[in-house]
C-alpha cells in the first residue's frame, strides 16, 4: 500500500517558511522598492542590495545597486544553493550584468556565486571594475 506520509519535498516546502518568505518579498515596482530608490536619489549615494524578489509566483535572490541616477539591471542568484532549489527560481544566465555607472563598471554576483570561475570571466570580460 502506497504511504500517506508527505514527500521530503512536500514537507521541506511546507516547513520551509515559504508562505513567509513569499509574503515578505519586494515586487518590482512597488511602495517599498521605490522608498529605497528615492532615499539613494535623495542622499547621492549607491545603494547595494540583495532581497528576495517576487515575480509571479516564484521567489528569486536578486542583487539590486540603486543609485542618485536611477536603479542599475538587476541580476537574481544563478542557481540557488542546496535544497535552495526547491523554493527558489533561476536566474537568467544568459547574461550577467555589468552597467557603467558613475564610478565605473558595476556588477556582483550572489553568495558562491564568487567561486564560479565561469560566471566571474564572464564579468572580467565584459570589464567590470566593482563587485
Amino acid at each position: 500500500m502506497p504511504s500517506m506520509q508527505p514527500s521530503a519535498h512536500e514537507s521541506l516546502v511546507v516547513d520551509s517558511g515559504l508562505p513567509k518568505y513569499y509574503d515578505a518579498a519586494v515586487a518590482i515596482p512597488s511602495p517599498v522598492f521605490e522608498t529605497l530608490a528615492r532615499t539613494a536619489r535623495e542622499n547621492h549615494v549607491f545603494l547595494s542590495l540583495g532581497i528576495v524578489e517576487k515575480e509571479g509566483g516564484t521567489p528569486y535572490y536578486t542583487a539590486f545597486l540603486l543609485y542618485r541616477d536611477g536603479m542599475l539591471p538587476v541580476q537574481s542568484q544563478l542557481i540557488p544553493t542546496a535544497a535552495e532549489r526547491l523554493i527558489w527560481g533561476r536566474g537568467s544566465g544568459d547574461g550577467l550584468i555589468v552597467a557603467d555607472s558613475a564610478i565605473g563598471k558595476v556588477g556582483g554576483l550572489i553568495c558562491w556565486e564568487n567561486y564560479m570561475p565561469a560566471a566571474r570571466l564572464a564579468l572580467y570580460h565584459k570589464g567590470i571594475e566593482y563587485v
